[in-house]
């Protein structure tokens, strides 16, 4: 019985204010239908409410088994004389939550809310009353409502139906949370978690791959002004066109009030080669440099008319100590490669004279700095 008053609380509660349209009692005391059932035609000439959003209760005596229910009918003339067409339907189950089932089968008490069906005949139909005693009985009460979000919401004291917007997604009466824009440090109070964990994201992202799980895109990423202490920070996936490429973790240190980020790899798998981008570097050294392709950090260049090739190349990104680069003849072919040889330069890497043929080309690669 608790159980049951709780489940109709939101239907029923938010209509305690609400001033019925229209209203009327049945009485049984076997399973039967009302007669006669109740007019709910309205006219020009005024009439009936003409009612689409009901509610109704019960409650039953010397009853093991319940099932009653409210329905409409259609309506047809015969001889002048308007009366329902004899097909009866079972009026349909407001929205909300809480709204029952109809036919009601609990045995003892219950109800529900209906909407928005118009019909103009309304009935009760008992269609269940197993006595379990002397004085078997059901007492029904209906309201009726011409204003449908008396009942299914968004009106009066009902409801809300239909869907969310804003903040919230889905759709009424149960929406979701799908942006928090408006929600600000300075807006929620101290949630008294020691060092909490830190998610960085891209301050500029690229175009997302499909299947990339975690941060997406090719993008330069930022620092993030946090409390003092030592955070774990996520793995980094490296987008793919054809799959991810990940990292087995990573940790952060705090420098300056600042996270700077070191990855560390015990295993990664590459399913795609990484494209250099950014420009190319400036190379001298070998004669007047011919057509250039690739990036700033891998490429090939075209030696001028000289013999002896002594490649520099400048304006590499800005490393912390240097570079570790090679250099090799491709078009010699002896797959020979030289390293750089300057001492701790953070944006150059500087080569040993080479012996070439006028107009031969070079390969660099400067795949990684320390």
């Amino acid at each position: 019985m608790k159980t049951l008053l709780l489940l109709f609380a939101s239907a029923f509660c938010a209509l305690a204010q609400t001033t019925p349209d229209c209203q009327f009692t049945y009485t049984a005391a076997i399973p039967t239908s009302q007669t006669p059932p109740i007019n709910n035609r309205f006219t020009t000439a005024g009439g009936p409410n003409g009612c689409s959003a009901w509610t109704f209760k019960y409650w039953t005596n010397a009853a093991s088994a319940t099932s009653v229910q409210i329905e409409g009918a259609a309506d047809a003339v015969s001889g002048g004389v308007h009366a329902p067409t004899g097909s009866y339907t079972a009026l349909t189950v407001a929205a909300p939550t809480g709204s029952g089932t109809n036919p009601a089968t609990v045995a003892t008490a219950g109800g529900a809310a209906l909407c928005c069906d118009y019909y103009p005949w309304i009935r009760i139909t008992v269609n269940t009353l197993t006595s379990s005693g002397a004085g078997t009985t059901i007492e029904v009460r209906a309201y009726g409502y011409r204003n449908n979000s008396a009942v299914n919401g968004n009106g009066g004291s009902g409801l809300p139906s239909g869907a969310a917007s804003g903040d919230l997604g889905g759709n009424y009466p149960n929406p979701n949370v799908v942006n928090l824009s408006h929600v600000t440090n300075g807006s929620l109070a101290d949630s008294g978690l020691v060092n909490p964990p830190v998610h960085l994201q891209p301050t500029s992202p690229g175009t997302p791959q499909t299947g990339n799980s975690n941060i997406s895109g090719v993008g330069t990423f930022g620092q993030i002004s946090v409390p003092d202490g030592t955070y774990s920070l996520p793995s980094i996936m490296f987008p793919s066109s054809v799959g991810i490429y990940s990292s087995s973790g990573s940790l952060g240190f705090l420098v300056g009030g600042y996270i700077d980020m070191i990855m560390y790899a015990a295993r990664i798998n590459w399913l795609q080669a990484m494209t250099t981008a950014g420009g190319m570097p400036t190379v001298t050294g070998c004669g007047t440099i011919g057509a250039q392709t690739g990036g700033l950090l891998a490429g090939t260049f075209v030696a001028g008319a000289v013999t002896t090739c002594t490649p520099v190349l400048t304006g590499l990104p800005a490393s912390l100590n240097g570079y570790a680069c090679l250099v090799w003849n491709v078009t010699a072919a002896t797959g020979v490669p030289y390293g750089n040889i300057d001492s701790n330069s953070t944006t150059s890497a500087t080569f040993p004279a080479i012996i070439i043929v006028a107009g031969n080309k070079m390969r660099f690669q400067c795949g990684l700095s320390y």
